[in-house]
């Protein structure tokens, strides 16, 4: 069995534009507690890894990009909003 204390994600949330690293299993914690009230959630899952410092290079990167590139993020923005 995986040990889901030592794998982290990074989310990205649209509608806040921003992302957030936890572990895999404090994530998987949220989402079953989501599922079982009906809350909603936008956090989309973009990147699982074992190395915490993995985790923060790649959601720095994402949120430098996000932050300068506004035509790109009208875009994705779009494009999500079509999806939903």
């Amino acid at each position: 069995m995986i040990n889901a204390d030592y794998l982290f994600v990074v989310e990205w949330s649209p509608t806040q534009k921003c992302v957030h690293i936890q572990s895999l299993k404090d994530s998987l914690a949220k989402n079953r507690a989501a599922v079982m009230t009906g809350a909603k959630s936008d956090w989309l899952t973009i990147l699982v890894t074992d190395s915490r410092q993995e985790a923060h290079d790649f959601a720095a990167e994402i949120q430098n990009w996000r932050d300068h590139d506004e035509e790109i993020q009208q875009e994705v923005d779009t494009e999500y909003a079509e999806l939903w």
